[in-house]
């Protein structure tokens, strides 16, 4: 499960970094990344209330 009991409270995300044109990655303060997200899975995430970036 995560965050593990050892993680670091509170979880923190530490840096994002652009992973071409298509996504972003993550890194946290308990020293893992969570892998590459895509901007399209990050809106669908965010709902339709989410304010709009052009």
């Amino acid at each position: 499960m995560w965050p593990r009991p050892t993680s670091p409270r509170p979880l923190r995300m530490l840096d994002a970094r652009l992973v071409g044109g298509w996504g972003i990655g993550l890194s946290w303060n308990d020293g893992h990344s969570t892998g590459i997200y895509s901007w399209t899975t990050l809106r669908v995430w965010a709902g339709p209330d989410a304010p709009a970036t052009r």
